[in-house]
């Protein structure tokens, strides 16, 4: 139970279900159908928190807003990626945040990606590809030499999907159809 409850609450303080089969939320604007005002209160609070906002793109009556939870002093030693990205709608800021969580390894010039999360509704809309642009930013800026991941048996399901996403970013996938895994690979 106790696990549960630690799971409800994200970082921001906003209740959010974090299971595979959690439903987007919305919380609503501080300013009925403001969406600039909401896009201001949300730099300030990622900023607020020592994080950096990586991009804002307008995405119709959508704004998307890319930052990097930033765990070290200097963000070039930060050995965490975690971005994540907050959708501003009309209706309100939408709930869960999209995340991707990876590893920048310096000494080997390498980053290794942990995990990407998007799902409900969030899924197929281009969301992780602009993730994956702003992490490819990132490694040339960091001057790394290979990205590489690990397909588990839990992408299963929708293995065809994640393999055209990461053929469409570059990177070589490489399938164990016995063991139901993988692994992925981009030379820079």
């Amino acid at each position: 139970m106790l696990n549960f409850i630690k799971n409800l609450i994200s970082r921001n303080g906003i209740m959010v279900d974090s299971r595979e089969d959690a439903r987007i939320k919305y919380a609503k604007l501080q300013r009925r159908g403001d969406i600039e005002h909401e896009l201001e209160l949300q730099r300030r609070r990622i900023e607020s928190l020592g994080d950096r906002v990586l991009n804002i793109i307008n995405n119709g009556d959508d704004i998307l807003l890319i930052f990097r939870r930033v765990c070290a002093d200097n963000e070039a030693d930060d050995s965490a990626v975690y971005l994540r990205t907050i959708i501003i709608t009309p209706m309100g800021v939408r709930y869960p945040e999209l995340r991707l969580d990876a590893v920048y390894y310096k000494e080997e010039a390498k980053i290794k990606i942990g995990d990407i999360k998007i799902s409900g509704q969030n899924i197929n809309c281009g969301y992780g590809s602009i993730m994956m642009k702003e992490l490819l930013k990132i490694a040339d800026r960091q001057k790394v030499r290979q990205i590489t991941g690990w397909i588990s048996g839990v992408d299963w399901n929708h293995i065809e999907r994640l393999q055209h996403f990461y053929e469409k970013h570059g990177f070589k996938v490489i399938l164990d159809l016995e063991k139901k895994s993988g692994d992925i690979v981009l030379e820079m």
